[in-house]
Protein backbone atom coordinates (compact mmCIF):
# COMPACT_ATOMS: atom_id res chain seq x y z
CA UNK A 1 0.00 0.00 0.00
CA UNK A 2 1.36 3.39 -0.98
CA UNK A 3 0.89 6.67 0.86
CA UNK A 4 -1.98 8.53 -0.77
CA UNK A 5 -1.43 11.98 -2.27
CA UNK A 6 -3.64 14.81 -1.01
CA UNK A 7 -5.94 16.38 -3.57
CA UNK A 8 -5.61 20.05 -4.42
CA UNK A 9 -6.74 22.07 -1.41
CA UNK A 10 -6.13 25.61 -0.22
CA UNK A 11 -3.29 26.30 2.21
CA UNK A 12 -4.07 25.00 5.74
CA UNK A 13 -6.50 22.43 4.39
CA UNK A 14 -3.54 20.71 2.72
CA UNK A 15 -1.95 20.35 6.14
CA UNK A 16 -5.15 18.91 7.57
CA UNK A 17 -5.48 16.44 4.71
CA UNK A 18 -1.88 15.36 5.24
CA UNK A 19 -2.48 15.01 8.97
CA UNK A 20 -5.42 12.71 8.52
CA UNK A 21 -4.07 10.70 5.58
CA UNK A 22 -3.14 7.11 6.39
CA UNK A 23 0.60 6.65 6.45
CA UNK A 24 0.83 3.13 7.81
CA UNK A 25 1.72 1.83 4.36
CA UNK A 26 5.08 3.58 4.51
CA UNK A 27 6.55 0.48 6.18
CA UNK A 28 7.38 1.65 9.72
CA UNK A 29 10.19 -0.24 11.35
CA UNK A 30 8.99 -2.89 13.80
CA UNK A 31 10.76 -3.91 16.99
CA UNK A 32 13.42 -6.49 16.29
CA UNK A 33 12.27 -8.50 19.27
CA UNK A 34 8.89 -9.01 20.87
CA UNK A 35 8.60 -8.79 24.68
CA UNK A 36 8.25 -12.09 26.50
CA UNK A 37 6.04 -12.92 29.46
CA UNK A 38 2.34 -12.50 30.05
CA UNK A 39 0.41 -9.49 28.75
CA UNK A 40 -1.87 -7.55 31.08
CA UNK A 41 -4.47 -5.16 29.71
CA UNK A 42 -5.77 -2.82 32.43
CA UNK A 43 -8.71 -0.58 31.55
CA UNK A 44 -9.92 2.02 34.01
CA UNK A 45 -13.46 3.23 33.60
CA UNK A 46 -14.06 6.98 33.49
CA UNK A 47 -10.51 8.32 33.86
CA UNK A 48 -9.48 11.31 31.74
CA UNK A 49 -5.80 12.00 31.17
CA UNK A 50 -6.30 15.35 32.90
CA UNK A 51 -6.87 13.52 36.22
CA UNK A 52 -3.62 11.51 36.23
CA UNK A 53 -0.43 12.77 37.81
CA UNK A 54 1.92 11.99 34.92
CA UNK A 55 -0.42 13.94 32.63
CA UNK A 56 -0.16 17.04 34.81
CA UNK A 57 -2.98 16.63 37.35
CA UNK A 58 -2.01 18.55 40.51
CA UNK A 59 -4.49 17.13 43.05
CA UNK A 60 -4.57 13.41 42.30
CA UNK A 61 -2.42 10.66 43.81
CA UNK A 62 -1.49 8.22 41.03
CA UNK A 63 2.07 7.10 41.88
CA UNK A 64 1.61 3.59 40.43
CA UNK A 65 0.33 4.81 37.06
CA UNK A 66 3.03 7.48 37.06
CA UNK A 67 5.66 4.81 37.68
CA UNK A 68 4.45 2.81 34.69
CA UNK A 69 4.62 5.93 32.54
CA UNK A 70 8.14 6.85 33.62
CA UNK A 71 9.41 3.36 32.86
CA UNK A 72 7.62 2.82 29.56
CA UNK A 73 5.93 4.40 26.58
CA UNK A 74 3.47 7.13 27.54
CA UNK A 75 1.13 8.49 24.89
CA UNK A 76 0.53 12.13 25.67
CA UNK A 77 -2.49 12.54 23.41
CA UNK A 78 -4.57 9.35 23.33
CA UNK A 79 -8.14 9.68 22.10
CA UNK A 80 -11.16 7.51 22.87
CA UNK A 81 -13.80 7.27 20.12
CA UNK A 82 -16.79 7.60 22.45
CA UNK A 83 -17.66 8.51 26.06
CA UNK A 84 -19.44 5.19 26.65
CA UNK A 85 -18.09 2.03 28.28
CA UNK A 86 -19.37 -0.77 26.05
CA UNK A 87 -18.70 0.88 22.66
CA UNK A 88 -15.23 2.02 23.74
CA UNK A 89 -14.19 -1.41 25.01
CA UNK A 90 -15.61 -2.96 21.84
CA UNK A 91 -13.18 -0.72 19.96
CA UNK A 92 -10.23 -1.79 22.11
CA UNK A 93 -10.99 -5.48 21.64
CA UNK A 94 -11.71 -5.35 17.88
CA UNK A 95 -9.51 -2.52 16.62
CA UNK A 96 -12.55 -0.94 14.97
CA UNK A 97 -14.32 2.36 15.59
CA UNK A 98 -17.99 2.26 16.71
CA UNK A 99 -19.49 2.81 13.23
CA UNK A 100 -17.55 -0.25 12.04
CA UNK A 101 -18.26 -2.67 14.90
CA UNK A 102 -21.81 -1.41 15.37
CA UNK A 103 -21.88 -1.04 19.18
CA UNK A 104 -23.10 2.52 19.68
CA UNK A 105 -24.57 2.68 23.21
CA UNK A 106 -24.54 0.87 26.54
CA UNK A 107 -27.17 -1.73 27.30
CA UNK A 108 -29.02 -1.89 23.99
CA UNK A 109 -26.27 -3.23 21.70
CA UNK A 110 -24.04 -6.29 21.80
CA UNK A 111 -20.89 -7.05 19.81
CA UNK A 112 -21.76 -9.26 16.86
CA UNK A 113 -20.00 -12.61 16.50
CA UNK A 114 -18.73 -11.66 13.04
CA UNK A 115 -16.19 -9.26 14.51
CA UNK A 116 -12.94 -10.92 15.57
CA UNK A 117 -11.74 -9.92 19.02
CA UNK A 118 -8.19 -9.88 20.38
CA UNK A 119 -8.56 -13.18 22.28
CA UNK A 120 -9.97 -14.84 19.17
CA UNK A 121 -7.02 -13.65 17.08
CA UNK A 122 -4.35 -14.74 19.57
CA UNK A 123 -2.51 -18.04 19.04
CA UNK A 124 -4.56 -21.03 20.16
CA UNK A 125 -2.12 -22.00 22.92
CA UNK A 126 -2.45 -18.63 24.71
CA UNK A 127 -4.73 -18.76 27.74
CA UNK A 128 -7.05 -15.75 27.93
CA UNK A 129 -9.04 -14.43 30.85
CA UNK A 130 -11.09 -11.31 31.56
CA UNK A 131 -12.20 -9.86 34.90
CA UNK A 132 -14.65 -6.98 34.55
CA UNK A 133 -15.86 -4.61 37.21
CA UNK A 134 -19.40 -3.63 36.30
CA UNK A 135 -22.60 -4.37 34.43
CA UNK A 136 -22.01 -2.44 31.15
CA UNK A 137 -19.41 -5.11 30.25
CA UNK A 138 -21.40 -8.13 31.40
CA UNK A 139 -21.06 -11.24 29.24
CA UNK A 140 -24.58 -10.73 27.88
CA UNK A 141 -23.16 -8.00 25.62
CA UNK A 142 -20.83 -10.53 23.96
CA UNK A 143 -17.39 -9.14 24.74
CA UNK A 144 -16.66 -12.55 26.24
CA UNK A 145 -16.07 -14.18 22.84
CA UNK A 146 -12.65 -15.80 22.63
CA UNK A 147 -11.89 -15.80 26.36
CA UNK A 148 -11.30 -19.04 28.25
CA UNK A 149 -12.68 -17.30 31.33
CA UNK A 150 -14.88 -14.21 31.41
CA UNK A 151 -15.45 -13.32 35.04
CA UNK A 152 -18.37 -10.92 35.44
CA UNK A 153 -19.44 -12.07 38.89
CA UNK A 154 -20.39 -8.79 40.57
CA UNK A 155 -21.78 -10.43 43.69
CA UNK A 156 -25.13 -9.66 45.31
CA UNK A 157 -26.62 -6.24 44.65
CA UNK A 158 -27.24 -4.74 48.08
CA UNK A 159 -28.32 -1.24 46.97
CA UNK A 160 -30.72 -0.75 44.06
CA UNK A 161 -29.45 2.79 43.65
CA UNK A 162 -26.00 1.48 42.73
CA UNK A 163 -25.17 -0.62 39.67
CA UNK A 164 -23.98 -4.23 39.84
CA UNK A 165 -20.25 -3.79 40.32
CA UNK A 166 -17.27 -4.88 42.39
CA UNK A 167 -14.39 -2.78 43.62
CA UNK A 168 -10.97 -2.84 42.06
CA UNK A 169 -9.53 -4.94 44.88
CA UNK A 170 -12.00 -7.75 44.15
CA UNK A 171 -11.35 -7.58 40.40
CA UNK A 172 -7.59 -7.82 40.85
CA UNK A 173 -7.84 -10.52 43.51
CA UNK A 174 -9.77 -12.70 41.05
CA UNK A 175 -7.19 -12.06 38.34
CA UNK A 176 -4.31 -12.90 40.68
CA UNK A 177 -5.97 -16.15 41.68
CA UNK A 178 -6.31 -17.18 38.04
CA UNK A 179 -2.75 -16.17 37.16
CA UNK A 180 -1.33 -18.09 40.10
CA UNK A 181 -2.99 -21.23 38.76
CA UNK A 182 -1.11 -20.93 35.44
CA UNK A 183 2.04 -22.83 34.59
CA UNK A 184 5.15 -20.69 34.95
CA UNK A 185 5.99 -21.19 31.28
CA UNK A 186 2.71 -19.87 29.93
CA UNK A 187 2.23 -16.40 28.46
CA UNK A 188 -1.42 -15.71 29.32
CA UNK A 189 -3.38 -12.65 28.25
CA UNK A 190 -5.36 -11.08 31.09
CA UNK A 191 -7.75 -8.15 30.79
CA UNK A 192 -8.84 -6.46 34.01
CA UNK A 193 -11.47 -3.70 33.99
CA UNK A 194 -12.00 -1.55 37.08
CA UNK A 195 -15.04 0.64 37.45
CA UNK A 196 -14.37 2.61 40.63
CA UNK A 197 -13.93 6.16 39.23
CA UNK A 198 -17.36 5.94 37.58
CA UNK A 199 -20.28 7.76 39.18
CA UNK A 200 -21.60 7.31 41.85
CA UNK A 201 -18.34 8.08 43.62
CA UNK A 202 -18.04 5.99 46.78
CA UNK A 203 -14.43 5.11 47.64
CA UNK A 204 -13.74 2.75 50.54
CA UNK A 205 -13.93 4.64 53.81
CA UNK A 206 -10.17 5.06 54.46
CA UNK A 207 -9.75 6.60 51.00
CA UNK A 208 -12.31 9.27 51.61
CA UNK A 209 -9.67 11.04 53.67
CA UNK A 210 -7.88 11.80 50.41
CA UNK A 211 -10.61 14.34 49.71
CA UNK A 212 -9.83 15.98 53.07
CA UNK A 213 -6.05 16.03 52.78
CA UNK A 214 -5.63 17.17 49.17
CA UNK A 215 -6.66 20.71 48.31
CA UNK A 216 -9.27 20.73 45.58
CA UNK A 217 -9.76 16.96 45.66
CA UNK A 218 -13.10 15.27 46.14
CA UNK A 219 -14.66 11.83 46.19
CA UNK A 220 -13.85 11.34 42.51
CA UNK A 221 -10.14 11.95 43.12
CA UNK A 222 -10.30 9.61 46.10
CA UNK A 223 -11.72 6.90 43.81
CA UNK A 224 -8.82 7.46 41.41
CA UNK A 225 -6.26 7.29 44.24
CA UNK A 226 -7.80 4.05 45.54
CA UNK A 227 -7.79 2.55 42.03
CA UNK A 228 -4.14 3.50 41.54
CA UNK A 229 -3.18 1.85 44.82
CA UNK A 230 -4.94 -1.36 43.80
CA UNK A 231 -3.15 -1.35 40.43
CA UNK A 232 0.19 -1.22 42.22
CA UNK A 233 -0.87 -4.00 44.56
CA UNK A 234 -1.98 -6.14 41.61
CA UNK A 235 1.22 -5.67 39.62
CA UNK A 236 3.38 -6.39 42.63
CA UNK A 237 1.51 -9.61 43.38
CA UNK A 238 1.85 -10.91 39.81
CA UNK A 239 5.49 -9.88 39.59
CA UNK A 240 4.89 -7.42 36.77
CA UNK A 241 7.73 -5.19 37.94
CA UNK A 242 10.21 -7.93 37.17
CA UNK A 243 12.17 -7.18 34.01
CA UNK A 244 11.44 -10.65 32.58
CA UNK A 245 7.77 -10.93 33.34
CA UNK A 246 4.64 -9.12 32.18
CA UNK A 247 4.01 -6.37 29.68
CA UNK A 248 1.29 -3.95 30.78
CA UNK A 249 -0.97 -1.85 28.59
CA UNK A 250 -2.96 0.59 30.71
CA UNK A 251 -5.66 2.91 29.43
CA UNK A 252 -9.20 4.19 30.07
CA UNK A 253 -12.38 3.83 28.06
CA UNK A 254 -13.29 7.52 28.42
CA UNK A 255 -13.02 10.40 30.85
CA UNK A 256 -15.35 12.42 33.06
CA UNK A 257 -16.45 16.01 32.44
CA UNK A 258 -16.78 16.96 36.12
CA UNK A 259 -18.58 20.16 35.13
CA UNK A 260 -16.62 20.94 31.98
CA UNK A 261 -18.93 22.56 29.39
CA UNK A 262 -21.76 22.16 31.90
CA UNK A 263 -21.69 18.34 31.81
CA UNK A 264 -21.42 16.66 35.18
CA UNK A 265 -20.41 13.14 34.17
CA UNK A 266 -20.11 11.92 30.55
CA UNK A 267 -21.96 10.62 27.46
CA UNK A 268 -23.48 13.91 26.26
CA UNK A 269 -20.44 15.54 24.60
CA UNK A 270 -17.18 14.64 22.83
CA UNK A 271 -14.90 17.33 24.21
CA UNK A 272 -11.41 16.31 25.34
CA UNK A 273 -12.56 16.22 28.97
CA UNK A 274 -14.15 12.86 28.17
CA UNK A 275 -12.17 11.80 25.09
CA UNK A 276 -8.50 12.32 26.00
CA UNK A 277 -7.40 9.36 28.11
CA UNK A 278 -4.18 7.89 29.54
CA UNK A 279 -2.43 5.30 27.37
CA UNK A 280 0.73 3.65 28.68
CA UNK A 281 2.75 0.62 27.54
CA UNK A 282 5.32 -0.78 29.96
CA UNK A 283 7.31 -3.99 29.97
CA UNK A 284 10.55 -5.73 29.09
CA UNK A 285 12.05 -4.39 25.85
CA UNK A 286 9.62 -1.46 25.82
CA UNK A 287 11.74 1.67 25.69
CA UNK A 288 11.08 4.81 27.67
CA UNK A 289 9.40 7.38 25.48
CA UNK A 290 6.85 10.18 25.59
CA UNK A 291 4.83 9.78 22.41
CA UNK A 292 3.67 13.20 21.23
CA UNK A 293 1.60 12.35 18.16
CA UNK A 294 -2.07 11.51 18.77
CA UNK A 295 -2.99 7.83 19.08
CA UNK A 296 -6.40 6.21 19.09
CA UNK A 297 -7.92 3.37 21.07
CA UNK A 298 -8.16 1.37 17.83
CA UNK A 299 -4.40 1.01 18.32
CA UNK A 300 -4.89 -1.12 21.44
CA UNK A 301 -5.89 -4.33 19.60
CA UNK A 302 -2.95 -4.41 17.15
CA UNK A 303 -0.57 -3.63 20.02
CA UNK A 304 -1.78 -6.58 22.09
CA UNK A 305 -1.61 -8.88 19.07
CA UNK A 306 1.89 -7.78 18.10
CA UNK A 307 3.06 -8.60 21.61
CA UNK A 308 2.21 -12.22 20.72
CA UNK A 309 3.71 -12.05 17.24
CA UNK A 310 0.40 -11.82 15.38
CA UNK A 311 0.80 -10.09 12.02
CA UNK A 312 -1.14 -6.87 11.25
CA UNK A 313 -4.46 -7.29 9.45
CA UNK A 314 -6.26 -4.98 7.05
CA UNK A 315 -9.41 -5.82 9.01
CA UNK A 316 -7.99 -3.76 11.89
CA UNK A 317 -7.13 -0.23 10.69
CA UNK A 318 -5.28 0.74 13.87
CA UNK A 319 -1.53 0.61 14.30
CA UNK A 320 0.47 -0.97 17.12
CA UNK A 321 1.99 1.32 19.73
CA UNK A 322 5.24 -0.46 18.93
CA UNK A 323 5.12 1.29 15.54
CA UNK A 324 4.86 4.91 14.43
CA UNK A 325 1.32 6.30 14.35
CA UNK A 326 -0.76 5.19 11.36
CA UNK A 327 -2.91 8.31 11.36
CA UNK A 328 -3.06 11.62 13.14
CA UNK A 329 -6.86 11.84 12.98
CA UNK A 330 -9.32 10.34 15.45
CA UNK A 331 -13.00 9.70 14.94
CA UNK A 332 -15.33 10.54 17.84
CA UNK A 333 -19.03 10.08 18.42
CA UNK A 334 -21.74 9.96 21.01
CA UNK A 335 -25.08 8.45 20.05
CA UNK A 336 -26.29 8.78 23.64
CA UNK A 337 -28.10 12.10 23.06
CA UNK A 338 -30.02 10.47 20.23
CA UNK A 339 -30.75 7.06 21.73
CA UNK A 340 -31.30 8.04 25.36
CA UNK A 341 -32.78 11.53 25.09
CA UNK A 342 -34.17 11.97 21.59
CA UNK A 343 -31.73 14.71 20.60
CA UNK A 344 -29.15 15.00 17.85
CA UNK A 345 -26.11 12.69 18.03
CA UNK A 346 -22.60 14.13 17.80
CA UNK A 347 -19.88 13.04 15.38
CA UNK A 348 -16.41 14.54 15.24
CA UNK A 349 -12.93 14.39 13.73
CA UNK A 350 -9.90 15.36 15.80
CA UNK A 351 -6.31 15.93 14.70
CA UNK A 352 -3.36 17.08 16.80
CA UNK A 353 -4.50 20.66 16.27
CA UNK A 354 -8.10 20.77 15.08
CA UNK A 355 -11.44 19.35 16.19
CA UNK A 356 -14.59 19.53 14.09
CA UNK A 357 -17.88 18.50 15.76
CA UNK A 358 -20.93 17.89 13.60
CA UNK A 359 -24.01 19.07 15.51
CA UNK A 360 -27.11 21.16 14.73
CA UNK A 361 -24.74 24.05 15.39
CA UNK A 362 -21.33 22.70 14.27
CA UNK A 363 -18.27 23.44 16.39
CA UNK A 364 -14.64 23.90 15.41
CA UNK A 365 -11.70 24.26 17.79
CA UNK A 366 -8.00 25.07 17.56
CA UNK A 367 -6.65 22.70 20.21
CA UNK A 368 -3.14 24.06 20.01
CA UNK A 369 -4.22 27.50 21.16
CA UNK A 370 -7.42 26.49 22.94
CA UNK A 371 -6.96 23.06 24.58
CA UNK A 372 -9.99 23.62 26.80
CA UNK A 373 -12.25 24.09 23.75
CA UNK A 374 -13.66 27.37 24.99
CA UNK A 375 -13.67 29.38 21.75
CA UNK A 376 -15.79 27.97 18.95
CA UNK A 377 -14.23 28.99 15.61
CA UNK A 378 -16.98 27.50 13.43
CA UNK A 379 -17.15 29.30 10.09
CA UNK A 380 -13.78 31.04 10.42
CA UNK A 381 -11.66 28.47 8.54
CA UNK A 382 -14.07 26.95 6.00
CA UNK A 383 -11.40 25.15 3.98
CA UNK A 384 -10.20 23.21 7.03
CA UNK A 385 -13.71 22.53 8.30
CA UNK A 386 -14.77 21.24 4.89
CA UNK A 387 -11.80 18.87 4.75
CA UNK A 388 -12.51 17.51 8.22
CA UNK A 389 -16.19 17.13 7.32
CA UNK A 390 -15.15 15.14 4.25
CA UNK A 391 -13.05 12.86 6.42
CA UNK A 392 -15.97 12.43 8.79
CA UNK A 393 -18.26 11.48 5.92
CA UNK A 394 -15.74 8.82 4.93
CA UNK A 395 -15.86 7.18 8.35
CA UNK A 396 -19.64 7.29 8.56
CA UNK A 397 -19.98 5.82 5.07
CA UNK A 398 -18.38 2.63 6.40
CA UNK A 399 -20.89 2.26 9.22
CA UNK A 400 -22.03 -1.30 9.81
CA UNK A 401 -25.71 -2.09 10.01
CA UNK A 402 -26.72 -2.44 13.64
CA UNK A 403 -30.04 -2.33 15.42
CA UNK A 404 -30.51 -1.63 19.12
CA UNK A 405 -32.36 -4.30 21.06
CA UNK A 406 -35.36 -3.66 23.27
CA UNK A 407 -34.32 -2.41 26.68
CA UNK A 408 -35.69 -4.84 29.24
CA UNK A 409 -36.78 -3.51 32.66
CA UNK A 410 -33.87 -5.04 34.57
CA UNK A 411 -31.24 -3.65 32.20
CA UNK A 412 -32.96 -0.24 32.20
CA UNK A 413 -32.90 -0.15 36.01
CA UNK A 414 -29.24 -1.09 36.13
CA UNK A 415 -28.32 1.57 33.57
CA UNK A 416 -30.33 4.16 35.48
CA UNK A 417 -28.28 3.41 38.58
CA UNK A 418 -25.22 4.38 36.53
CA UNK A 419 -26.71 7.77 35.75
CA UNK A 420 -27.87 6.86 32.22
CA UNK A 421 -31.50 7.81 31.69
CA UNK A 422 -33.83 6.81 28.87
CA UNK A 423 -36.18 9.42 27.46
CA UNK A 424 -36.94 8.18 23.96
CA UNK A 425 -38.85 5.09 23.01
CA UNK A 426 -36.97 2.48 21.02
CA UNK A 427 -37.74 2.83 17.31
CA UNK A 428 -39.06 6.38 17.60
CA UNK A 429 -37.50 9.27 15.69
CA UNK A 430 -35.27 11.71 17.57
CA UNK A 431 -35.50 15.44 17.04
CA UNK A 432 -32.25 15.97 15.14
CA UNK A 433 -32.68 19.72 15.54
CA UNK A 434 -32.12 19.49 19.30
CA UNK A 435 -28.49 20.29 20.00
CA UNK A 436 -27.08 18.60 23.14
CA UNK A 437 -25.58 21.98 24.02
CA UNK A 438 -29.13 23.25 24.50
CA UNK A 439 -30.08 20.35 26.76
CA UNK A 440 -27.09 20.19 29.07
CA UNK A 441 -28.59 22.50 31.71
CA UNK A 442 -31.73 20.36 31.96
CA UNK A 443 -29.60 17.22 32.13
CA UNK A 444 -27.56 18.73 34.97
CA UNK A 445 -30.68 19.74 36.91
CA UNK A 446 -32.10 16.23 36.47
CA UNK A 447 -28.81 14.74 37.69
CA UNK A 448 -28.87 16.85 40.85
CA UNK A 449 -32.52 16.04 41.39
CA UNK A 450 -32.01 12.28 41.10
CA UNK A 451 -28.99 12.47 43.40
CA UNK A 452 -30.90 14.42 46.03
CA UNK A 453 -33.86 12.04 45.76
CA UNK A 454 -31.59 9.03 46.25
CA UNK A 455 -30.06 10.67 49.33
CA UNK A 456 -33.47 11.44 50.82
CA UNK A 457 -33.07 15.22 50.45
CA UNK A 458 -36.58 15.64 49.12
CA UNK A 459 -36.86 19.43 49.30
CA UNK A 460 -33.66 19.81 47.30
CA UNK A 461 -34.85 17.12 44.89
CA UNK A 462 -38.09 19.03 44.30
CA UNK A 463 -36.20 22.23 43.56
CA UNK A 464 -33.85 20.61 41.03
CA UNK A 465 -36.53 18.51 39.33
CA UNK A 466 -38.92 21.42 38.92
CA UNK A 467 -36.06 23.37 37.36
CA UNK A 468 -35.28 20.46 35.03
CA UNK A 469 -38.91 20.39 33.85
CA UNK A 470 -38.91 24.13 33.32
CA UNK A 471 -35.88 23.69 31.06
CA UNK A 472 -37.25 20.57 29.33
CA UNK A 473 -41.01 20.03 29.79
CA UNK A 474 -40.81 16.76 27.82
CA UNK A 475 -38.33 15.16 30.23
CA UNK A 476 -40.03 11.92 31.28
CA UNK A 477 -37.41 11.06 33.88
CA UNK A 478 -37.77 14.39 35.67
CA UNK A 479 -41.56 13.99 35.93
CA UNK A 480 -41.08 10.44 37.20
CA UNK A 481 -38.66 11.42 39.97
CA UNK A 482 -40.74 14.46 40.86
CA UNK A 483 -43.73 12.13 41.39
CA UNK A 484 -41.64 10.05 43.78
CA UNK A 485 -40.44 13.19 45.54
CA UNK A 486 -43.97 14.50 46.06
CA UNK A 487 -45.08 11.09 47.30
CA UNK A 488 -42.26 11.13 49.85
CA UNK A 489 -43.28 14.63 50.94
CA UNK A 490 -46.90 13.52 51.40
CA UNK A 491 -48.14 15.81 48.61
CA UNK A 492 -50.10 13.04 46.96
CA UNK A 493 -52.21 15.15 44.61
CA UNK A 494 -49.05 16.57 43.01
CA UNK A 495 -47.51 13.07 42.94
CA UNK A 496 -50.51 11.82 40.93
CA UNK A 497 -50.22 14.74 38.52
CA UNK A 498 -46.48 14.22 37.94
CA UNK A 499 -46.79 10.45 37.59
CA UNK A 500 -49.59 10.72 35.04
CA UNK A 501 -47.53 13.23 33.02
CA UNK A 502 -44.53 10.90 33.12
CA UNK A 503 -46.63 8.00 31.82
CA UNK A 504 -47.87 10.16 28.92
CA UNK A 505 -44.33 10.77 27.66
CA UNK A 506 -42.09 8.27 25.83
CA UNK A 507 -40.60 5.82 26.35
CA UNK A 508 -43.15 3.30 27.58
CA UNK A 509 -40.34 1.15 28.98
CA UNK A 510 -39.63 0.09 32.54
CA UNK A 511 -42.49 2.19 33.87
CA UNK A 512 -43.09 -0.09 36.85
CA UNK A 513 -41.67 2.44 39.36
CA UNK A 514 -43.92 5.20 38.01
CA UNK A 515 -47.00 2.98 38.27
CA UNK A 516 -45.96 2.03 41.80
CA UNK A 517 -45.67 5.68 42.82
CA UNK A 518 -48.98 6.55 41.17
CA UNK A 519 -50.74 3.62 42.84
CA UNK A 520 -49.30 4.50 46.24
CA UNK A 521 -50.39 8.15 45.89
CA UNK A 522 -53.90 7.21 44.76
CA UNK A 523 -54.21 4.80 47.67
CA UNK A 524 -53.13 7.54 50.09
CA UNK A 525 -55.82 9.80 48.61
CA UNK A 526 -58.47 7.16 49.34
CA UNK A 527 -58.92 6.03 45.74
CA UNK A 528 -58.07 2.31 45.91
CA UNK A 529 -60.10 1.31 42.84
CA UNK A 530 -57.92 3.65 40.72
CA UNK A 531 -54.73 2.50 42.46
CA UNK A 532 -55.13 -1.25 41.88
CA UNK A 533 -54.48 -1.34 38.09
CA UNK A 534 -51.29 0.68 38.49
CA UNK A 535 -50.07 -1.39 41.41
CA UNK A 536 -50.66 -4.62 39.49
CA UNK A 537 -48.60 -3.29 36.57
CA UNK A 538 -45.85 -2.37 39.04
CA UNK A 539 -45.98 -5.83 40.62
CA UNK A 540 -45.68 -7.45 37.18
CA UNK A 541 -42.50 -5.44 36.58
CA UNK A 542 -41.11 -6.25 40.05
CA UNK A 543 -42.80 -9.48 41.23
CA UNK A 544 -40.37 -9.83 44.13
CA UNK A 545 -41.25 -6.49 45.75
CA UNK A 546 -42.75 -7.01 49.19
CA UNK A 547 -43.74 -3.33 49.37
CA UNK A 548 -45.80 -3.46 46.17
CA UNK A 549 -47.49 -6.70 47.24
CA UNK A 550 -48.46 -5.03 50.52
CA UNK A 551 -49.85 -1.99 48.67
CA UNK A 552 -51.92 -4.26 46.41
CA UNK A 553 -53.31 -6.07 49.48
CA UNK A 554 -54.25 -2.80 51.19
CA UNK A 555 -55.88 -1.46 48.03
CA UNK A 556 -57.96 -4.62 47.59
CA UNK A 557 -59.04 -4.51 51.25
CA UNK A 558 -60.06 -0.84 50.97
CA UNK A 559 -62.30 -1.24 47.93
Amino acid sequence: MRCSRARSLPNDALLVAAAVAVVAGCSPKSLDTIPTGSVLLITIDTLPASRVGCYGAPNVRTPEIDRLARGGRQVGDAISPTPLTLPSHSTMLTGLDPPEHGVRENGIFHLDDRYETVPEALPAHVRKAAFVGSFPLAAQFNLDQGFDLYDDDFGPRVDRRRPPERQAEAVFDSAVGWLESRDAGERPFVWTHVFDPHYPYAPPLPWRRVAETLAGAGLYEAEVAYTDRQIGRYLKRVGAHSARRATILLTADHGESLGDHGEITHALFVYDATQRVPLILNGPRIGRELVTEPRRLVDVAPTLLQLYGVEPSEARPGNSLLEPAATAAAYLETKHPEMARGWSPLHAIRTARWKYIRAPRPEFYDLRNDPGERTDLAGTRPEIEEELARQLDGVLSRAAASTPSKLDPQTAEQLRSLGYVASIEGGSTPDLRKDPKDGVAAAAALFHGEEAYGDGRLRAAERHLVHAIQLDPQGKEAHSFLAGTYCGLGRYDLAVESARRSLELPPHLNEGPVHSTLGEALLALGRPEEAIPHLRIALEARPGSAKIRQLVQWAEEDQ
